[in-house]
This record gives C-alpha cells, structure tokens and sequence, in this order.
C-alpha cells in the first residue's frame, strides 16, 4: 500500500487514500457508494483498495439501511460514501436505526470546503452535526493536507471513529477543495509539493506491522460484583422466575440457554426474533410462545403471574406482552441492556444491569454454586409448558380446517418451509407482529433479522440485501405492500448476481395494521389517509428490474414454491 499512498497525483488523493487505508486496517470491509462529485476521492480510494469491496447504490437512503444489513450480519461496520448537500441527509432514518439497535455504521460524508459554508455555494450545507445525538461520536475533518502532523492525526481520528461504532453510529464529515479526481496538480493548495513526497512518514503510510494506527480494544463490560450478586440472590430465593427474551437478542442466545440448564429453569418466553425460538434447545429447556396467545386467557393471565422477571434484548413485540408485563404491579422486573440505554417504555424496571448480556448472564451462571435455584414451583412451569402445546396445537388445528390461504397460513409455515440456517429478514408493522402469533417454536437453526429500533417501515428491503450481500447466501424476506413500495429503489440493488433473495409480499393492498387503532372508526378521512389502498400488483416492477415474479393465490401454491 505504500506505494500505492507514495503515487498520489494530489492532496485529495493522499488524503482519501490514507482514510481509507486506515479503515481497512481497522477491519472495514465494504464500502456502499451513491454517485456524486465531491466525494470522488473517496469513492476512487474505496474502490481501489484491495481489502474493500466498494458497491454502488444510487438512492443514498437505500445505500444507508443495505448498508445496515451487512453490518447486521457482519457485526462490523461498513462505511457510507456520499457526496455533500442532501445526499447526506438521506442516510438519517438508518442512521436512526442504527442508533436505536446499537448496529455498527460509518457515514462518511463529502463537503464543501469551509469558505463556501454559508454563501449560497451549490449543493452546501451545514453537514457537521446533522445527524444530532443519533451518532457516537461527529467528527468535521481538516482540509486536506501532507503535513506529516495532520495525516498522524487523519489515521488516529479514523480509529477513534471507528472504535466509537461499538455502540451504534458514526459520521465523519470531510471536506475536499477541486480538483476531485485523481489527476495532477501542479500549482494550488491541492498540489503535493515536489519537496514534500521524501517527507511523508508512518502518517502517510501506516504503522509498518500494517495494523491500525491507534487500536481501541472493544471492551466487553459487567456491571458492578455487587448488582450481579444481589440478582443472583434475588434468582435463588424466586419460585417462579421468567426469562423474557426480545427480538435481536440472537448473539447471547447461547449463554441464555446454558443458564437455563445449569439452573434448572425449564422454560423461558422466547420471541421470535430473540435467537431463540427457532432453534435445537437442549433437553429439559422450552421456549414457552407466543405469550400474548398465552396471556389473551384471562384464566392463564392470573396463572402465569411469575415473581421475578428478567428482560434481555428489545422491548417485546407484541403489545399484550408488553401490557401483561406492565401489569404485574409489585413484581420485580429486571432489564440487561448492553449499552446502558433505558429500555422501560412502562417504566416498570426495578433495576438495569448495564454491560454485554452474554457475559451478565455466563456471570450469573456461575454464581449458581452460591446461589442455587432451588425452590423453583415445579408444577407452574409444567403448567405453563402445558398451554402452550395446547396452544400450539389449536392454533394447527384451525389452520388445517381451511384450505384458503390466509395470512396466519404464511407465517405459521415460513419456518418449516425454509432451510436449517436459512436467515430470514421480517418487516416491521404487521409481518413481525404476526410471525410473532403464529410461528410456533421449531427445533431448526432460523436466524430472524428485523429493524426492531425505531420500527420503522423505511429501507426494509434494502437492509435484507444487505444481510444477502455480507453472507453470501439465500435470503428470505418477509414484508408488507406499504413496506415493499416505500423501498421499491431497493430493487436497483437485487440485480447483480452476487445477492440472491427471496422476498414474499403479502399484498393486502394497504395498512392493515393501522385497523388495529382506535381511528379505524373514522370514515371517511381513515381509509384514504391511513389504510391507503392502492390497487397495485408488484409484477411490472419486478420485471422493469429484471426479477422473477410469481403471484401466490392459494394455499396449494404457497405450500409447493
């Protein structure tokens, strides 16, 4: 690479090339790049560099959540790539998302030099801080330069933007004077002096070990021995203890289910999207779902009550285990959160653990020998076990008296219909509340993905190319009408070969969910502006994008896809 830095015919080209190379020394992989001028030299740097597969996407909000999927899969952050003016300020929504999901992201966004702020300049505007308290950390670059001093400072700021994507989102804004492109200059600010190239030093070139510039170990937290003690005590004097566990909680399923063995806990309320429905559970162990069938028994209500209630990952789906939780007056009810973020809508939380749930929980594990489980109420558990086959079983049962198809059909059958392994992306609104309903736990490796943190509807599609883009595999995804249409741009991204997916809409030509809710009685003003028919079929979109469309009309055929 340090020829490669040595070659650059100018400052913008020097200064792109370090940045970039300092990201792909801190692990970035991808690089999403929307079209636009003032962003040339870092678009040519990504594409360039060997260790970044630089992909195009024209619609910067789309680019933004495809972007989100690879960092969902990867766990690494990819970086955005625009150009200055509002081009940046499409990437708020994912930016959002990222932000409320704590999912890693880089928005890496061109601008115009500093003299052109504020003087009507084309496509300007005030970019440094425009993603607010939606990101990390907001970093404004100095303009380009040689100075050894300044390209120290360029790769140890790109560490420290980049460790910073632990948590959530980052933007680091970077102006560039003309020219852009990678040609010669040879008088101006932008010329890289004759007499400078001997000088460029490790600021140019990187450490010589080819590792990051500064390197910021991501530390993995617990809460303080005390907090942790004083659960583990609370866990041994309980009788009826339940876990809950919210959607993205896949990445600590594990230890949550080596807990409930060593334990002794035969149960836990497992969501659909936690990591640990759709999966081999070891003997002895039962996801106990969905809980809002459960809870709708006003019988099986009162007899569910537990005494202690252990929430990790995201709020629940399902509103009637939201309501049923924040009834339980006097119940103590305790919420592991991985960034110290509040997640209490009811504001219900006795206490918050603050640290990597997989460790809290491994912790607790071993402070069973201390601490033993050992009055656990038995006969409520099994009862609990119990309904839910029951459940389980009458939910089958009422399926299998119609051969129409009916949406509860499609979600009742996704799981058994796709492979082991097989990762499936669920939109928001109606299609992860009824996956939620319907899908009963299956002994089968499932990954559900969703964007589960601002619930949003924006960028579905596009989130679920970008989990297909990072794995290199068959991605099913789960969706709406309204969802599909609000990122029909995403389509644009589904034509290279290197990203195959299979996305099921479920066209009921508008809203439904908004029938849920009280304005359903208002007519005429709640079809038109709410449910927002609009009598479309998806087969010439598909085709103007060059994809195959089959229409589904009956269970028959839904059934043999």
């Amino acid at each position: 690479m340090k020829e490669w830095i040595r070659g650059s015919q100018n400052v913008n080209t020097l200064w792109a090339r370090v940045l970039v190379d300092e990201l792909a020394r801190n692990g970035v992989r991808y690089a999403i790049v929307s079209p636009g001028s003032r962003s040339t030299p870092l678009a040519i740097a990504a594409y360039q560099h060997p260790d970044i597969s630089a992909i195009p996407v024209i619609d910067e909000r789309s680019a933004a959540f495809f972007a989100l999927g690879i960092a969902k899969e990867t766990g690494i952050p990819p970086v955005l790539i625009c150009t200055s003016g509002t081009a940046a300020a499409h990437y708020l929504p994912a930016v959002c998302e990222a932000d409320a999901s704590g999912i890693p992201l880089i928005a890496l966004t061109a601008d115009r030099p500093l003299a052109m702020q504020d003087a009507a300049a084309p496509q300007t505007m005030r970019q440094e801080g425009m993603y607010s308290r939606y990101v990390r950390w907001d970093c404004s670059l100095p303009a380009a330069s040689v100075d050894e001093d300044m390209l120290r400072s360029l790769r140890s700021s790109v560490c420290y933007g980049v460790a910073q994507t632990g948590t959530g989102p980052v933007h680091i804004n970077v102006p560039f004077e003309k020219p852009l492109e990678p040609s010669h200059a040879n008088e101006g600010r932008a010329a890289i002096p004759h007499a400078a190239r001997p000088l460029l030093r490790e600021g140019a070139f990187g450490r010589e070990d080819g590792r990051a510039f500064t390197r910021w170990p991501q530390s993995r937290l617990l809460p303080d021995p005390a907090a942790l003690e004083e659960l583990a005590q609370d866990l041994a004097a309980s009788r009826r203890p339940l876990i809950v566990a919210g959607p993205c909680g896949a990445s600590f399923a594990g230890a949550i289910i080596a807990y409930l063995s060593a334990a002794g806990i035969p149960c836990l309320a497992a969501e659909a999207a936690s990591g640990l429905r759709f999966r081999e559970l070891p003997k002895g162990v039962t996801a106990l779902a969905p809980l809002d069938l459960l809870i709708e028994s006003q019988w099986l209500s009162r007899y569910l009550t537990p005494d202690l209630v252990i929430l990790v990952g995201g709020v629940p789906t399902a509103t009637k285990t939201q309501e049923f939780l924040d009834a339980l007056s006097g119940v103590p009810q305790v919420q592991i959160t991985p960034d110290g973020k509040r997640i209490d809508p009811a504001h219900r939380s006795h206490r918050h653990l603050s640290g990597d749930p997989g460790m809290i929980i491994a912790e607790l594990r071993t402070l069973l020998d201390a601490y033993p489980l050992s009055s656990l109420d038995g006969d409520w558990y099994d009862g609990l076990i119990e309904a839910t086959a029951v459940v389980s079983s009458a939910l089958s049962k009422v399926l299998e008296e119609t051969d129409a198809l009916m949406e509860p059909h499609i979600y009742a059958n996704i799981i058994n219909a796709l492979p082991e392994g097989a990762p499936l992306m669920v939109s928001s609104s109606m299609p992860i509340r009824d996956l939620e309903r319907f899908a009963m736990p299956a002994r089968k490796a499932i990954q559900v993905f969703c964007n589960r943190g601002v619930n949003g509807i924006d960028g579905i599609t596009s989130t679920a190319l970008g989990i297909a883009r990072a794995r290199k595999q068959n991605v099913v995804l789960l969706t709406g009408d309204i969802a599909f249409l609000h990122d029909l741009n995403a389509l644009n991204i589904a034509r290279p070969g290197d990203i195959n997916a299979t996305i099921i809409i479920v066209n009921n030509d508008g809203g439904e969910i908004f029938s849920m809710l009280p304005v359903s009685e208002f007519e005429p003003p709640f079809t038109k502006l709410f449910t927002t028919p609009h009598g479309l079929g998806f087969k010439h979109a598909c085709e103007f994008f060059g994809l195959e469309h089959f229409e589904v009309k009956s269970l028959y055929q839904f059934e043999n896809l």
